[in-house]
């Protein structure tokens, strides 16, 4: 038996490593992949010439393990390496290649236009990274060291690659590609471009002019990764002031005299020396691309390109991944009448829109106020501001880094262009009056400015997680959505995912009201973007809709670990009371010392939840008058006095009391994560409730089963009952060091010191901080609408058709969680598995392993929820439940406890429990705290969650209170009552759980609102809003109308 648990366990072990690295890729790229995607997968997965990298790579996602190797960013000594020493041995092309001469036309012909001259007014300038590796390249330069491959086979050239005739290569039919002809594993010089590092400007600023063997230059070198912005002087950075002795926050950065540290092994590069010294600020040799397109109505966008030869790709776990040769970046500046409005920042596969003025600027009362951009390390992102930025993965594994390295100046050296997006093929692109030979080809090209993805039969190529060390090169700036409506890359409309849109990759979002309907000249036009009028945002006169932006604050990281602390703490506790009862009651020292009966118990178990019922229904009154945080130390003093009178118990009243109030604690707790939680991970914490209740039923339950087996005294229910005090006492003391809520102290009139709240958490009290000042505008906003919509009682609840329809479902839901039997046997464990000769013991024993089992199916769940959706998963999981009991009330009657001594039907017994188990942890228990917390609207939402949960709470009190006096009294049969209970949950739900995974709320008040009641057979299709399309119909309409 001992091995067999062993090969259990590890077998357990196994299933859940495949299951998290079969998840993870899926994670990351949660959009599933088109068969023609598959397929070039397959493809690519049998380059391996190993059969057991390739069925690693199929099952597990782990491809060319063996390929794993560091990845420094420079790479010195080449001629150790064969395949650095002799080059790729590529095929030549047929004649050497040449600098690009220009395309040569006739000017006199034509008129070419001319730069607005506010367009390099407002022109960016660009802080590269301090210890930047790879830095700016000329595209002319960058043709001579790649050769034209079409998919894997090189291709001559009669001719040399030039900028003018870049296109003709697309003649050509397959994937081109512009392939180095050197390793870029050995990191030839030509990668780097350090004779394009831009001169430094000499004005004063503290912008990188610090002497070298300095102590500033010093901390510089050391991992930059805390910035903060001087308001009076924008651009002087400020270093951590714990790190500085005399307590001098202010440094600077280091000069022109000043080196960039490449590798410890190689020698250092001068930043300004004689062969590379401009003769010009800013300047770099490697020239920018500025496109400018005409949107009509006196909108124009000025697009700023920089290339890269080289994107370096961050580390994760010392493996670094996305590689690639040529890397194209871009910025956007829209202006209307020569007025800049917004601004779009590139960031990997998407960006950030920003309203202008709240985007870093630079200049002065005599000068034009020009944008800063932030060139990331390695990957040349662009950033409005300097620190990490984290992207794809959580917990900042991967992440960019800015800070306030050279400044670039690419109006001073930059080719131009006019570009009409509606043009036919080909056409379209004009030089400007400032370069009229500028040429135009490269422009139309539409191959790859880098190589093709590596085979894993390339010794440089591994893919692990669904992230590879090298991918495909980018398409030119032609494929960037130039003739975009809207500021961001992707060009979703406004109405596609209504409030709180996510124009762009990343984690900063725009919120957009629509007061009115845009109007647009035509078809290539750009409404007008106004910004929220507040502090440091700029105001349009009667703006056709509004965005505020929800900044991406410095110490997000820090705030949003503390609400999840706080989020994991309270359901912990939560988890671990339900779990612990089980082995409290069912000791022998308990029963010695209290002699309690069935009812006894089942008033120990049940008025914990009883006291949670009145916890949750007094939480948001105390919230709203006591503040969130003294809330929160409320619950928390409660439950450590409960907790207390429960480990130190002489009689049975003092359970009572203990356990009623631990509950009230509890209730209070569960309730305020949700009101503390940011809206951006309010989803997250709400999901993840069912997962930490399981971590703390895991702990409980083993717990349990070691003081039983450990300890024969009063210590054997005494010491599980004071461990649930320890993170009591942790949440009591971690909120001391918090402030109160800012969102509260501007609800109670209190705004000054909400405001400075928030800059104490995103500035480092910087109340003048435009981040701040943007969010604090947000609050006041939605507080205001609040109020206004808010249900002004319960009443409300049950007056609105829509309202009513969501309130039933929820606490529908909420009661058949607890109808299921989880519950049952929870609390009761030990007198349900003696009912079949098992011990008490092995009874705990088996629930310890049972609530591993059910941790594992709550983590399958958070991966897998949003792909299956609600309604098949909570039907599903209810017809499993139901076809589990059946086979529990089949084995109690057949082998009561006096014919059965835990054998064959025993073992039978405990395998139907777990499978219960993994269903209701995939299935019912998550999903009970998800849809309630989805389907109501703003609000109705906190009165209607807290009624639903008042609900769960009740009905757990009253499983709790009945169920061991029932298995006493009528054994087996007790057990029907869960049999019919989940297969009327299934029934109940296929009828009336209309499907709600991933609706918007605008969609979800339209499903509510108009739905049939009925919805088993209802095609959901034709309850959808479509608010998206709606929106673009009657902006064509209008488009039409303007023309005519």
């Amino acid at each position: 038996m001992y091995h067999l648990r062993r090969v259990a366990i590890a077998i357990a072990l196994f299933v859940l490593f495949v299951v998290i690295l079969t998840a993870l890729p899926r994670l990351l790229n949660p959009v599933p992949p088109s068969k023609e995607k598959i397929e070039a997968d397959q493809r690519w997965v049998n380059t391996s010439p190993y059969w057991l990298d390739r069925q690693a790579c199929r099952w597990v996602g782990l491809c060319g393990l063996m390929h794993l190797k560091p990845d420094p960013p420079v790479k010195l000594d080449t001629t150790r390496d064969g395949a650095c020493a002799n080059g790729m041995k590529y095929p030549s092309a047929t004649h050497a290649i040449r600098a690009d001469t220009g395309i040569q036309r006739d000017t006199k012909t034509r008129e070419l236009a001319g730069i607005p001259d506010y367009v390099l007014d407002y022109a960016p300038l660009v802080h590269l990274y301090s210890e930047e590796h790879f830095w700016p390249s000329d595209i002319d330069d960058h043709v001579k060291h790649v050769m034209p491959f079409i998919n894997d086979a090189p291709l001559n050239q009669t001719q040399p690659l030039s900028l003018s005739s870049l296109n003709e290569l697309d003649a050509h039919t397959g994937l081109i590609t512009l392939k180095s002809r050197d390793n870029v594993e050995c990191r030839p010089s030509w990668l780097h471009s350090t004779a394009n590092i831009p001169i430094l400007f000499e004005d004063g600023l503290d912008d990188y002019d610090v002497d070298v063997g300095t102590p500033e230059r010093k901390r510089l070198q050391e991992d930059t990764t805390w910035f903060d912005v001087d308001k009076e002087h924008p651009l002087r950075r400020i270093s951590d002031p714990r790190k500085v002795p005399d307590g001098n926050t202010r440094t600077r950065l280091p000069s022109k005299r000043s080196y960039i540290s490449l590798s410890r092994e190689q020698r250092r590069i001068a930043i300004r020396s004689a062969r590379n010294k401009p003769n010009e600020e800013g300047y770099s040799r490697a020239p920018a691309t500025l496109i400018l397109i005409d949107k009509g109505s006196g909108v124009v966008d000025a697009f700023w390109f920089f290339f890269y030869a080289y994107n370096l790709g961050q580390t994760v776990l010392a493996t670094r991944y996305g590689n690639h040769v040529g890397d194209w970046e871009h910025a956007m500046i829209r202006f209307e009448s020569g007025v800049p409005r917004a601004m779009y920042f590139s960031e990997h596969e998407g960006g950030q829109a920003y309203a202008w003025r709240a985007v870093e600027k630079r200049g002065n009362a005599t000068q034009a106020q020009r944008p800063v951009i932030y060139s990331a390390v390695g990957s040349h992102a662009m950033y409005a501001m300097p620190g990490n930025h984290p992207y794809v993965l959580p917990f900042q594994m991967l992440k960019d880094v800015t800070d306030r390295g050279p400044l670039w100046d690419p109006s001073k050296n930059f080719r131009s262009y006019w570009y009409d997006y509606l043009a036919p093929e080909g056409e379209g692109l004009e030089p400007t009056q400032e370069n009229p030979e500028a040429p135009t080809g490269w422009f139309h090209f539409r191959g790859r400015w880098g190589d093709k993805l590596y085979g894993l039969d390339d010794t440089r190529q591994w893919r692990l997680f669904g992230q590879y060390h090298y991918v495909t090169g980018p398409q030119g700036p032609k494929f960037k959505n130039l003739g975009r409506r809207k500021t961001s890359e992707d060009g979703l409309d406004f109405g596609e995912r209504g409030i709180g849109l996510h124009l762009a990759v990343g984690e900063n979002s725009l919120r957009i009201h629509l007061p009115q309907t845009p109007k647009m000249p035509h078809a290539s036009s750009r409404p007008i973007i106004g910004a929220h009028n507040g502090d440091g945002y700029n105001h349009v006169k009667n703006p056709p809709f509004s965005i505020v932006f929800f900044p991406r604050p410095r110490k997000r990281a820090q705030v949003r670990l503390l609400v999840g602390v706080f989020a994991s703490v309270g359901s912990v506790l939560y988890g671990y009371d339900l779990g612990v009862i089980a082995g409290v009651v069912g000791s022998s020292a308990y029963a010695a010392r209290f002699g309690a009966n069935a009812a006894q118990n089942g008033a120990v178990v049940s008025l914990f939840t009883g006291g949670a019922f009145f916890g949750a229904g007094f939480a948001g009154l105390a919230g709203d008058h006591l503040g969130r945080r003294l809330t929160i130390m409320l619950g928390a003093i409660i439950f450590i006095l409960g907790g207390s009178l429960q480990t130190g118990a002489q009689t049975i009243n003092f359970l009572y009391a203990g356990r009623a109030l631990a509950g009230l604690g509890v209730g209070f707790l569960t309730m305020i994560i949700r009101e503390i939680s940011h809206p951006s991970i309010r989803g997250r914490v709400t999901s993840l409730q069912q997962f930490m209740l399981g971590i703390g039923a895991l702990v409980a339950g083993w717990t349990t089963y070691g003081c039983y087996t450990n300890l024969k005294n009063d210590a054997q229910w005494r010491v599980p009952l004071a461990i649930q005090l320890v993170p009591a006492v942790v949440l009591a003391a971690l909120i001391l060091l918090f402030p109160e809520s800012p969102r509260w102290l501007i609800d109670h009139d209190r705004p000054e010191e909400g405001l400075a709240t928030l800059a104490k958490l995103h500035s480092g009290g910087d109340i003048n901080d435009s981040w701040v000042r943007a969010e604090f505008s947000q609050i006041q906003e939605s507080i205001t609408d609040e109020h206004e919509k808010e249900a002004k009682s319960y009443v409300e609840l049950f007056k609105n058709k829509s309202a009513f329809r969501r309130l039933f479902l929820a606490c529908s839901i909420q009661a058949s969680i607890q109808l299921t039997g989880v519950s049952a046997i929870q609390y009761f464990s030990v007198p349900i598995f003696a009912q079949i000769g098992i011990s008490p013991e092995n009874a705990l024993k088996y629930q310890a392993i049972n609530s591993v089992l059910a941790l594992i199916a709550q983590f399958c769940c958070l991966l897998t929820i949003d792909k299956f959706g609600r309604r098949p998963v909570l039907i599903s999981g209810n017809l499993v439940n139901c076809l589990t009991f059946i086979v529990v009330a089949i084995l109690l009657a057949l082998f009561p406890p006096s014919s059965n001594s835990g054998g064959t039907a025993g073992w039978g017994f405990i395998i139907v429990t777990w499978i219960f188990n993994v269903s209701f942890s995939y299935a019912c228990g998550p999903l009970s705290w998800i849809i309630p917390a989805e389907i109501f609207d703003t609000h109705t939402r906190s009165k209607g969650v807290s009624i639903a949960t008042m609900t769960s709470f009740a009905f757990n009190t009253l499983i709790g209170q009945v169920t061991e006096i029932a298995v006493e009294a009528v054994g087996w049969k007790y057990f029907l009552l869960f049999v019919i209970a989940n297969l009327t949950n299934a029934i109940f739900f296929y009828a009336i759980l209309p499907e709600t995974k991933l609706l918007p709320l605008e969609e979800m008040n339209y499903l509510f609102t108009h739905a049939p009641w009925i919805v088993a057979r209802v095609d959901p299709e034709k309850y959808r809003a479509n608010l998206a399309a709606d929106v673009e119909r009657r902006a064509e309409e209008i488009r039409e109308k303007t023309h005519l």
